[in-house]
């Protein structure tokens, strides 16, 4: 298949598990296969989307690339929760990840 459709392929997986499913997501999305795939999780979509498409209430929020639509102001409107994107560095790697304000003040 040259696309692949998945429904919250992560779902009810422990964090070890989430973890071999997305890498293998970003494996098959590096050999040029189309992934279309759900996430409740924004972190996930930081580690293997291109483009994204927020939905709230059933109507688009916003759309376009990761950078442009997972924004802290559109996370926080679509959570409902005051929350921060942030960039960590891991193993020379930046990486962001959505994190509640109250941890984000820790990371600041």
């Amino acid at each position: 298949a040259r696309t692949i459709v998945m429904d919250e392929p992560t779902a009810n997986l422990d964090f070890g598990n989430q973890s071999r499913v997305l890498h293998e997501i970003g494996r098959l999305r590096a050999e040029g296969i189309a992934i279309l795939l759900c996430s409740h999780d924004p972190d996930h979509a930081f580690q293997v989307a291109d483009q994204v498409l927020l939905l709230d209430k059933g109507r688009a929020l916003a759309q376009g690339s990761v950078e442009q639509a997972l924004t802290t102001e559109n996370l926080s409107r679509l959570y409902g929760v005051a929350v921060r994107v942030v960039q960590i560095e891991a193993d020379g790697a930046r990486q962001r990840v959505c994190v509640p304000v109250s941890a984000a003040e820790g990371l600041s």
